[in-house]
C-alpha cells in the first residue's frame, strides 16, 4: 500500500441544518454545500446531494423527494444523513481505504441519544475516529476569540435549526442556552403568513429572501415594499402581491 494510502487525514465537519462544511488540515475548508439530498421515495436511491439537490426542490416529480436529514441541528433520518455525510467525505478523498479521523460539531443541546447517532452515522459513513464539540466552542475558535484565556467571552450562534448562546473561558463552556429555534423556523413563519393573510402559496426561497430584505426585529428607518409573486391557493392562478417590512416584522414577532 502506498504512502498516501496510509496517512491519516484529519477532518472537520460542521454538520449543520442548513449548510455542511468539511475542513481538512493543510487545506481548508474544501466543501461548503447545503444539506440536502435528493432521494427516491422507493427505492431510497440517491439522485443528489448538496447544492444540486436543493435546486431541485420544488422541482421533483412526485417519486423523488429533495430533503433536509437534519432538523434543529440534530439527525431525522440516519439513513440519509449517512450517505449525505459519505458524499462530502467522497470529496475529499476518493480511496475507498481511507478512513479520516473526524471532529464533528453538535449543539450543545442535544441528548445523550442523539449524539451517539452522530457518532455512529460519522462512523458507518467511513470515519475511523470521531470526536464531538459543542458548536459555541467550535464557533468561537473559529472566530479567534481569546477561549482559552481566564477571561469571559460570549458568543452568539444562530443556525438554520438551533439558537445558542455560550459564555466560554478557559478552553471550555462555562454556561449556554441552546433553543430549537433557527432560520428555517422564521422561515416557515413568513411562509404561513403568506398563506393565511394573503392565500399566496410560495416557495420556501422566497420566504427566506423576504425574511432577508425586509425582516427585523424592531421597527427601521427605511420601511420597504416588496412585490412577492406565487400561486393564488383559491384559484390556482399566479398572482403578485406587495408585501411591507412591517408585514414580515409581524410575521416573525412569535418566533422572535
Amino acid at each position: 500500500m502506498t504512502r498516501s494510502l496510509r496517512r491519516t487525514l484529519d477532518i472537520a465537519v460542521d454538520l449543520g441544518t442548513a449548510n455542511t462544511l468539511v475542513y481538512v488540515t493543510g487545506r481548508g475548508i474544501v466543501v461548503s454545500e447545503p444539506s440536502v439530498v435528493a432521494i427516491d421515495q422507493a427505492t431510497r436511491d440517491v439522485y443528489a446531494v448538496g447544492l444540486e439537490a436543493k435546486q431541485m426542490i420544488g422541482r421533483t416529480p412526485a417519486t423523488i423527494s429533495a430533503v433536509r436529514p437534519l432538523r434543529h441541528g440534530v439527525i431525522a433520518d440516519f439513513e440519509v444523513t449517512e450517505q449525505m455525510l459519505r458524499y462530502f467525505l467522497g470529496r475529499v478523498h476518493r480511496s475507498r481505504f481511507a478512513h479520516p479521523r473526524l471532529v464533528l460539531c453538535a449543539p450543545s443541546g442535544i441528548t445523550d441519544v442523539e449524539r451517539r447517532a452522530l457518532v455512529e452515522a460519522s462512523s458507518a459513513a467511513g470515519a475511523s475516529a470521531v470526536a464531538l464539540i459543542e458548536e459555541p466552542l467550535a464557533a468561537a475558535i473559529g472566530s479567534d476569540l481569546p477561549v482559552a484565556e481566564p477571561s469571559a467571552t460570549m458568543i452568539v450562534d444562530i443556525g438554520g435549526g438551533t439558537s445558542e448562546v455560550a459564555v466560554i473561558s478557559m478552553g471550555g463552556v462555562v454556561c449556554l442556552e441552546s433553543v430549537r429555534v433557527g432560520g428555517y423556523d422564521l422561515d416557515e413563519a413568513v411562509a404561513l403568513h403568506l398563506r393565511t393573510r394573503h392565500r399566496l402559496a410560495t416557495g420556501t426561497e422566497t420566504a427566506e429572501r423576504l425574511k432577508i430584505e425586509l425582516g427585523s426585529a424592531w421597527p427601521v428607518h427605511d420601511e420597504r415594499v416588496v412585490e412577492v409573486r406565487g400561486r393564488d391557493m383559491a384559484s390556482g392562478l399566479p398572482v403578485a402581491v406587495a408585501i411591507s417590512a412591517g408585514e414580515v416584522r409581524e410575521a416573525l414577532a412569535p418566533t422572535l
